[in-house]
């Protein structure tokens, strides 16, 4: 028995001896790795310094409501001081309890996933404490290796003496993910309750302290039973730990889960402003700087009128679309039993892409159908070679009966289509993205004329941010829109009055032959006013002659036209491109009375940081016409809505004025029209110049979008009138005939407007009976006059630049 005493005394001396050898082996072999991990670890010391992660770049209407994010991570940065205590509360009792207690590290629970680890033979528990979370976020992956995990705690220890408590939760509560594209808590905060971080209770608080541990798995969204037994258990740790009570524990497990994420409510408006904004948020800071984000950008985007301008376009487009069949189904008609085969309907033809080519985002390409899959709602399309796929759930403008795809297309159709940046699967091939482009697109943008801020800008039917931003980029041919810049001109030299009589015959020039909207019919002598209101091209390019063309170009630079302007006649007709918002502002010149204001669409720009960053300052407003030219002209617009070809405009019911223009073969349509308080232009086009249709012209599809606009816009507006003559108009009475002044008792005579020193001195002779002709262009006969039937018994709007293919500078 003694000697099995001492045996077993022996045995355990040498395994003690064993024991402590292998200790202090497994201590030498621990601080060689410890001195080699350490000195190829990477400082801490300025980890808090240099805190500058990717943020959310926020944008606002005028009224500051939020309109809309850029990012490319979701987060937004607080202060630790913006967290009530009970959310950092709980978010201790989720992860780390003791987390004011120790130096980083969690030694009891170190050894617990020693022993687990060793037991499993890998590395399969943690025991990371906030320290530790922090340390692996920004030094480390997520492998679970002993390597990593040696690293992180040493990192751990590091961080724990350069910086203080406040700090590393600092780092945490904004670094870590929180699922769904949420980076940080206060991002986490809006989405899961709609709310900031600083106005959550204790349940929603309790909720996000639950999901670091695994995003994805605890998403209220994604697996709400999961994600309500988390929130309860870290309901319970708050009680256990003292932060709450157990009664309060018990009635908070009762509290909703939220139903549903919590997005921006206007982020479906705004779009146009939002690229606008990011676009000046680039060309201030720098694109790596915009990126980063944190940046709050104000714009000049009234909410209401941004609605009622994209309905507007939306419903005016589809006008359109009904009109010439730019829409579904394709090769099928209804029929009494259902839908037949037909023969494809002829869209206006784009561009085919050759055999090998790359199809340019954005472009229109002629594209086939291909096949279609009903049960996903996709059409597989060929573009040459390549193919791509449409989602027709998207396409509710030209599927507006939400038709299938085999109810929507037959395979072999050609169908116009532009690619979307992205590519998604379509049966065992990665394709395109594409959507339909089978109808023309628009622009609209609207300015108040007081302050010169934009308050509404469409982009183009269902634009997005990113995408080709028409009313700011798309220079177009403004057709008869531009005469106004043209008759200005000559008005302001005192070449001519609005009683001017102009001649309206056939013109010929060397490589330009201007024609009017009706080829055959000619007027002879017209009235300046009357032209203007009819907009007869002839007339138009004499007046040009009279004032000089580099007169005008000079005129129109000065009032807000910024495109370049090609100095030849065929100017006169608008053959030259501008954008809507410089034609807009351009025409805000004359609606404020002559003053040029550069347009406003950003007002402030806060970097993260929260100090503002400098906008460069507009030019300041600058007289470029007399209130004398702008009274004149501005009166002459209005007898383009009274009298002309935009008296549809008189169902505003309230004084505007305005022009109409449409491009050669009516590739472009143009509504441009005020009221004294606020200016908006319309455009409509195919983005690849094709005509828009038979009959188509700025009176049909252009104004009933301005108009429809306005009347919604201005409804609730104060009615305004423009203002009376200025000192230095005088006001005539003259013969309509003659634009000489009015005999004595004339019963026709008229009412007209001129500059002062311009106003006719005689008075009209006693007319002569004479035989009412016409002077037809290759023809010495007569003929009766006749007026075009047109759209609504309304004269149609001229169309211009014919014959543009053959100008060339002169």
């Amino acid at each position: 028995m003694i000697k099995k005493s001492k045996l077993m005394l022996k045995l355990f001396k040498g395994l003690l001896l064993t024991g402590l050898v292998c200790g202090l082996i497994l201590l030498c072999i621990a601080g060689i790795l410890l001195v080699a991990y350490s000195s190829s670890l990477p400082s801490t010391e300025d980890l808090r310094e240099n805190y500058n992660p990717p943020q959310v770049n926020r944008f606002y209407a005028a009224d500051g409501t939020a309109i809309g994010e850029i990012a490319s991570e979701r987060r937004t940065v607080i202060q630790i001081s913006q967290v009530p205590r009970f959310v950092i509360n709980a978010i201790l009792s989720a992860e780390d309890a003791d987390f004011f207690k120790h130096e980083g590290l969690d030694y009891p629970g170190i050894l617990r996933a020693i022993l687990v680890n060793i037991t499993k033979g890998e590395a399969r528990q943690g025991a990371s404490t906030i320290t530790q979370q922090v340390a692996r976020t920004f030094y480390l992956g997520r492998e679970k290796t002993f390597k990593r995990k040696l690293k992180e705690l040493l990192l751990a220890r590091r961080i724990e003496q350069n910086l203080s408590k406040e700090e590393i939760l600092f780092l945490y509560l904004n670094q870590i993910y929180w699922g769904h594209g949420r980076y940080g808590i206060e991002e986490a905060s809006r989405f899961y309750t709609g709310k900031s971080i600083s106005d959550v209770n204790i349940p929603e608080a309790a909720l996000l302290a639950g999901l670091p541990k695994g995003p994805e798995i605890y998403s209220p969204f994604k697996n709400p039973q999961k994600a309500l037994e988390r929130r309860n258990w870290v309901l319970r740790q708050m009680a256990t730990h003292g932060f709450i009570t157990a009664k309060e524990e018990l009635e908070m497990e009762n509290e909703p889960l939220p139903q549903s994420p919590h997005a921006i409510e206007n982020s479906s408006i705004g779009q146009e402003f939002i690229d606008a904004g990011y676009r000046m948020l680039v060309k201030l800071v720098g694109k790596e700087r915009a990126l980063s984000g944190g940046y709050k950008v104000w714009t000049t985007m009234n909410i209401e009128h941004q609605k009622e301008a994209v309905k507007s376009v939306e419903i005016g487009l589809k006008q359109i679309d009904r009109r010439h069949g730019y829409y579904g189904p394709i090769g099928y008609k209804k029929t009494k039993g259902g839908l037949a085969k037909e023969k494809c309907p002829s869209f206006p033809p784009a561009e085919k892409l050759p055999a090998k080519g790359v199809p340019v985002p954005g472009k229109i390409y002629e594209a086939e159908v291909l096949e279609e899959d009903s049960a996903t709602g996709r059409m597989l399309v060929g573009i040459g070679e390549r193919k791509a796929v449409v989602h027709l759930d998207r396409e509710t403008r030209y599927n507006p009966d939400g038709l299938p795809p085999g109810s929507f297309a037959r395979p072999g159709c050609s169908v116009r289509v532009f690619l979307v940046n992205g590519k998604e699967q379509y049966g065992s091939e990665e394709v395109e993205i594409a959507r339909l482009a089978l109808g023309p697109q628009s622009a609209l943008v609207a300015i108040d004329v007081g302050s010169s801020k934009v308050t509404a800008m469409v982009g183009g039917y269902d634009f997005h941010q990113g995408e080709f931003q028409r009313a700011i980029m798309a220079k177009r041919q403004p057709g008869s829109a531009f005469k106004t810049f043209v008759y200005l001109s000559a008005l302001r030299q005192k070449k001519v009055t609005p009683a001017t009589l102009i001649e309206d015959t056939p013109l010929q020039y060397e490589d330009f032959q201007p024609k009017n909207y009706e080829t055959w019919h000619f007027e002879g002598k017209v009235r300046l006013r009357r032209a203007l209101a009819e907009s007869i091209n002839l007339v138009a390019v004499r007046v040009a002659e009279i004032a000089t063309i580099g007169e005008v170009i000079k005129l129109a630079k000065e009032m807000g036209i910024e495109s370049n302007l090609e100095p030849n006649l065929a100017l006169a007709l608008g053959a030259n491109g501008v954008t809507p918002l410089e034609l807009a502002n351009a025409y805000a010149t004359i609606a404020r009375g002559g003053i040029r204001w550069e347009p406003i669409i950003v007002t402030k720009i806060v970097g993260p940081d929260g100090k503002e960053v400098k906008i460069p300052p507009p030019e300041p407003p600058k007289r470029v016409i007399t209130e004398q030219e702008a009274f004149l002209i501005t009166n002459m617009l209005e007898s383009v809505v009274k009298e002309g070809t935009a008296k549809d405009a008189l169902n505003l019911k309230r004084p505007c004025a305005g022009k109409t223009g449409t491009s050669n073969m009516a590739r472009d349509a143009w509504f441009v029209g005020f009221i004294p308080t606020l200016i908006s232009a319309v455009w409509v086009g195919f983005d690849d110049f094709k005509p828009l249709g038979k009959n188509e012209t700025g009176a049909r599809a252009a104004l009933p979008i301005w108009l429809l606009f306005m009347k919604n816009v201005v409804k609730n507006f104060p009615l305004t009138r423009f203002g009376l003559p200025p000192e230095g108009i005088e006001v005539r009475s003259i013969d309509p005939a003659t634009g000489l002044l009015a005999r004595e008792g004339q019963p026709d005579a008229i009412t007209e407007v001129f500059l002062a020193g311009t106003e006719p001195t005689e008075t009209a002779p006693l007319p002569q009976p004479i035989e009412e002709t016409v002077i037809e262009q290759d023809s010495t006969e007569t003929k009766p006059i006749q007026l075009q039937e047109t759209h609504e018994n309304q004269k149609e709007e001229k169309t211009d630049n014919e014959g543009e293919q053959n100008i060339k500078t002169q």
